[in-house]
């Protein structure tokens, strides 16, 4: 049975605690993987070393086209293990073959995209029209820049193509990300990182940073409003920006 670890940092690493889970196939009830259970402590060190990633501009600082790129580069990685993450998703969260079979295609897609767009079409830069008001002569432009630290928190019901969700708006965006899967649905989140980890790119190596635990940033959760209620009153106590998405 295949042992994942935590990707922190660029490096594959065990939980401070030493704890791990099993991934169950829910058509079998039969574990399928082990996984490396993270703590708070492993949870602040990704996002320290997120932060420390963003600041030293390896990543955040690459003008569009030279992220894209590179993102080009990881979304034709990503086809190359797509039968592989077909059957993990399958497995992990008992999606059926024929859809599971779609959701790399649909990552390489989005991120091929909006690499694309964010490096031809999006206006990083414009200047605001002159209102004619010859008392306040100038000029006034609007500069769009990364905002930092992203964490993306993925429900069981479709891990992959909300993990491919979080991590391409982010990291297209200069941002580096920190990935909480669900419990539940760990073992796509991970195979994403062994995806990752085959950069030599040291910038690319550490925009993405899979852990199992996180505070939130960006929360996309099912069947789970109560928590979805405490990580937004987090982030407004600590002025974190937070979009939701909670489907039923």
């Amino acid at each position: 049975m295949d042992h994942y670890k935590l990707f922190i940092d660029g490096e594959f690493v065990e939980a401070r605690d030493g704890k791990t889970f099993e991934s169950i196939d829910p058509g079998t009830g039969l574990p399928i993987a082990t996984v490396e259970r993270a703590g708070r402590a492993d949870a602040e060190a990704a996002i320290e070393a997120a932060r420390r990633a963003f600041d030293r501009g390896e990543w955040s600082g690459l003008d569009p086209a030279a992220r894209g790129a590179k993102i080009y580069d990881f979304a034709d990685r990503v086809m190359q293990q797509g039968l592989r993450l077909a059957v993990t998703e399958s497995m992990d969260s008992g999606q059926v073959i024929g859809l599971a079979k779609f959701m790399p295609m649909l990552g390489s897609g989005i991120l091929r995209n909006l690499a694309y767009f964010a490096s031809t079409k999006f206006p990083w830069e414009e200047e605001i029209p002159y209102s004619g008001n010859v008392f306040a002569p100038g000029r006034d432009f609007i500069r769009r820049e990364p905002v930092g630290v992203c964490v993306g928190i993925i429900p069981w019901n479709f891990p992959m193509s909300m993990a491919f969700w979080k991590i391409s708006h982010a990291i297209i965006m200069g941002n580096t990300i920190v990935l909480k899967p669900a419990p539940d649905t760990p073992w796509c989140a991970a195979v994403l990182g062994e995806i990752t980890a085959e950069r030599t790119d040291r910038s690319m190596r550490r925009t993405a940073v899979h852990t199992s635990f996180a505070t939130p940033w960006q929360c996309a959760c099912c069947k789970a409003a109560p928590r979805c209620m405490r990580s937004v009153k987090s982030c407004v106590i600590k002025a974190h920006r937070a979009p939701l998405s909670t489907p039923g």
